[in-house]
């Protein structure tokens, strides 16, 4: 019998520097990668060093696996303007985000967080807990463009 055990992880990401989702140009050399992602909507240009991944500004976390940063991004600049439609059919929380941002893309920004290709399973692992944490501080709820995700309950009773 497994006996019960702690357990604690060390996963390496590195994040880049928030890149304006309308420079498609600049981002392809730079997300032809793997790992986790931000789409934050701010007027300003986020400081990465202030950076709160549980702010109301970030509207998506995402993973790129199977396909590049790049790919995943160019597929939502797609989608949030909805020219040309996208290849992969958007989620009903996406679509309705685009709709209240009028299919305008400025003041959107990607931050990267580069990880090991080779371990697909720390940038699932991450990209769920980073959800999980948003919901968590955000009264259950997840990122405005993200398909929602179970409701969290904790023991304490908060959710």
């Amino acid at each position: 019998m497994l006996a019960p055990t702690k357990m604690s992880v060390n996963i390496d990401i590195t994040y880049l520097e928030p890149l304006d989702i309308q420079q498609m140009g600049q981002l392809l050399t730079k997300l032809k990668v793997s790992g986790i992602y931000f789409l934050v909507n701010s007027i300003r240009k986020p400081i990465l060093s202030e950076f709160n991944p549980y702010d109301h500004e970030v509207v998506y976390i995402g993973k790129a696996i199977s396909e590049t940063i790049y790919s995943r991004t160019r597929k939502h600049f797609a989608t949030i303007r909805n020219t040309p439609p996208p290849k992969t059919k958007p989620g009903k929380r996406f679509i309705k985000y685009r709709e209240e941002q009028g299919y305008d893309a400025s003041n959107h920004w990607v931050i990267a967080g580069v990880m090991d290709e080779n371990k697909p399973y720390e940038i699932s692992y991450v990209e769920e807990y980073l959800i999980a944490e948003y919901q968590r501080t955000n009264n259950g709820d997840p990122p405005r463009a993200n398909t929602a995700h179970h409701k969290i309950i904790y023991k304490n009773g908060n959710q």
